[in-house]
């Protein structure tokens, strides 16, 4: 029902996120670590740890600072590259109510058309039911533009690299269990706040975090984009009235058509 209510917010929305969907994807997945970056990463961390002085920054063998001064940087850097995105979405989507206001007084013409009967024997009922009506459309409308939210990219890729992982430290696992027969749900428990464990699940930790702030700031968005439907709902109740006279006006000029 909303496409056919709304045809303008309709392909306004469904335009800009076939458009800005693939980019947000694009941008996340490029930046998101590879399964061969985290495994650099172990390695180096391996370095720092085993031999300080064998490389460049030490100090990242420590899961804390690692966070501070590489994961998080990496992925506040991506969350300004994404609200780039984003803003361009908006200033696009900007007026995509207000240019709904034509769909949304033709809808009331049809609707005070097909109400015609009922407003002929009781006029304040059928005035109610149609004004809860110009809300249930408010609500259509809403939908339509909140369904940009599905522009942001899912978990997918981070969830499969974590399980990439939980994989290659299982062998270390069944190996420690062999060695000592502790529990494995233990020994990996312990194993993931060790280095480089700790530091592979910290920075998928901060893409994850990056998609948090995005999914954000697209409900802020979505918001903002949407608040102006509630001045458009008004408008459409206080043109009953005139909406009405003229529909019956052309209804009683021409009982079988009204242009």
């Amino acid at each position: 029902m909303g496409a056919s209510v709304f045809p303008t917010a309709f392909r306004s929305v469904e335009h800009v996120a076939s458009v800005a969907g693939p980019a947000l994807v694009q941008q996340f997945e490029t930046a998101l670590p590879s399964p061969q970056i985290l495994r650099s990463l172990a390695d180096e961390v391996r370095k720092a740890v085993t031999n300080p002085k064998g490389v460049a920054h030490p100090e990242l063998a420590d899961p804390d600072t690692y966070w501070q001064l590489s994961a998080f940087p990496q992925a506040a850097s991506l969350v300004r590259q994404l609200r780039g995105t984003l803003v361009e979405v908006a200033g696009e989507l900007a007026p995509v109510v207000e240019r709904s206001q034509p769909d949304f007084f033709a809808w009331l013409r049809t609707a005070l058309i097909e109400e015609a009967p009922h407003r002929a024997v009781d006029p304040d009922a059928s005035r109610d039911a149609v004004i809860d009506r110009v809300a249930q459309m408010c609500g259509v409308l809403h939908e339509i533009v909140a369904g940009i939210g599905r522009i942001v990219p899912s978990e997918t890729s981070i969830e499969a690299r974590r399980a990439a992982l939980a994989d290659g430290r299982r062998k270390q696992v069944d190996e420690i269990v062999k060695r000592t027969g502790e529990r494995a749900d233990a020994i990996d428990a312990r194993l993931r706040h060790e280095p480089p464990h700790r530091h592979q699940d910290l920075l998928l930790d901060a893409y994850e975090l990056a998609l948090t702030s995005l999914r954000r700031d697209t409900d802020a968005m979505i918001q903002q984009l949407t608040e102006p439907i509630f001045a458009l709902g008004e408008r459409v109740v206080l043109s009953y009235g005139d909406a009405v006279t003229a529909v019956d006006a052309a209804l009683h000029a021409d009982p079988t058509h009204v242009g």
